[in-house]
């Protein structure tokens, strides 16, 4: 007959070294914890680096700061994707629009939904493949070919109203046995209204939008006379 007061000795120190490994693994587990907190606490947060344009004359780093010449950049390299119909404007516009959406506002992307649809029902894209370039220093003074100072106008309030000047060419296609023949070669000066938005770094790390493009306020460009 077994002795019942050996059983409850062991079964004492059987309870006790399960307390023991369970609170030893809480321990273990909150340590850990405290571990990456505290090494995630070290880790300097995320800063935008900002460098100009132009760096042969020499250049300061800046930090946590939205520089003209980022406006300008992010303006020209966006609107030039979105502008890139490479075999169909038909189905390569609206996809431009639903790829880069992040980087617009809802109102730009209204405002090209309303375009897409006017071309489309001219019967304006089908077919038709489009690029866009910068003009470039095509002038000795008044240009927004590439950067200059006069190209970004900060309004304040994270907004920043931005002109480019541009290349504009489009081509179509009759048919699949014939070459494409160019319909369009426009140089323009376009003004776009830019906003600070950073609701969504994940897709957007600029930290910018277009917001509305001015067409009412496009010009053309006349290249005679003004070549370097």
């Amino acid at each position: 007959m077994s002795d019942p007061y050996k059983d409850k000795r062991a079964n004492d120190i059987s309870h006790i070294n399960t307390l023991r490994f369970v609170i030893g693994s809480l321990i273990l587990t909150l340590i850990i914890s405290l571990g990456i907190n505290f090494i995630q606490a070290q880790e300097p947060e995320a800063q935008r680096l900002s460098l100009p344009p132009e760096l042969k004359y020499g250049a300061s780093l800046s930090t946590g700061k939205i520089n003209s010449w980022e406006i300008y950049n992010f303006t020209g390299a966006i609107y030039q994707q979105l502008n890139t119909w490479l075999t169909n404007g038909e189905t390569d516009y609206i996809d431009n629009i639903k790829k880069y959406s992040a980087l617009f506002t809802h109102r730009f992307i209204a405002q090209k939904h309303k375009e897409f649809t006017k071309k489309k029902n001219r019967l304006e894209l089908k077919d038709r493949q489009r690029s866009l370039s910068p003009l470039g220093d095509y002038s000795e003074t008044d240009h927004c070919g590439n950067y200059h100072d006069t190209c970004v106008k900060n309004l304040g309030a994270g907004r920043w109203k931005v002109w480019l000047d541009i290349n504009l060419r489009e081509w179509q296609q009759a048919s699949k046995d014939t070459l494409p023949y160019e319909l369009k070669n426009l140089k323009l000066r376009v003004p776009f209204l830019v906003i600070y938005d950073d609701t969504n770094t994940e897709y957007n790390p600029w930290g910018l939008k277009i917001d509305y493009e001015f067409t009412n306020e496009i010009q053309k460009i006349s290249l005679e006379g003004s070549q370097k």
